[in-house]
């Protein structure tokens, strides 16, 4: 868990730095909002996960986490339209 890594505040800047360098680069999105969500933070990682969306709006991982975000959240529509969206692109499926 990046939010429990000693590491933290280091990983984040270099995640920072590649999505200045490159802003289209979801997997530093991914990161940041998974940092948020294990923070608790979600509305921050709401942002970062609808970014991965932006990127790659076939992201597993970010309908999933956005889900369980939105969940969190108390937006419950939102959620079961981002869960419902994940189901339909799971590998293998």
């Amino acid at each position: 868990m990046l939010s429990q890594n000693p590491r933290a505040k280091e990983v984040l800047e270099q995640w920072s730095a590649l999505l200045k360098l490159d802003p289209t680069y979801a997997p530093a999105a991914e990161a940041f909002g998974q940092y948020w969500l294990e923070r608790g933070d979600y509305a921050q990682a709401r942002l970062r996960f609808a970014q991965v969306l932006v990127l790659t709006p076939q992201s597993y991982t970010g309908h999933f986490q956005l889900a369980i975000t939105d969940e969190r959240l108390g937006l419950l529509p939102e959620a079961r339209e981002h869960l419902k969206a994940a189901c339909k692109i799971v590998p293998g499926k």
